[in-house]
């Protein structure tokens, strides 16, 4: 993680967590865990979540879970926008989405 950035988490359900970060190259990123892996909790894998250079530095992070199938991640982007992405279980073949701007550049400031 970028010695700035937010770290954020959401629970899906009680027993799953999911985590993300922004990273030094500027990209979110994410792991998860659950109570239910027979390996352990955590899954050691982190992966990204937008590309390079997505995520100002200084940036919030937000995630929510709206529910158990879904999860939505906000933050400010380097040209000031409020980006987003978001994963659904039944979507997407349960990938994450390509992020995308929710509010104009120099909408929001560090």
């Amino acid at each position: 993680a970028r010695l700035d950035s937010a770290v954020a988490a959401a629970a899906r359900t009680n027993s799953h967590l999911d985590v993300f970060w922004i990273r030094g190259d500027g990209a979110v990123w994410s792991t998860w865990g659950d109570a239910q892996r027979p390996d352990g909790f955590w899954n050691l894998t982190p992966y990204a979540i937008s590309g390079p250079a997505d995520g100002a530095p200084g940036s919030f992070l937000a995630a929510v879970s709206r529910y158990s199938e879904q999860l939505d991640v906000f933050w400010t982007g380097t040209d000031g926008a409020v980006r987003t992405n978001w994963w659904n279980l039944h979507a997407n073949q349960a990938a994450w989405n390509q992020p995308f701007a929710i509010a104009p550049a120099g909408s929001a400031h560090l």
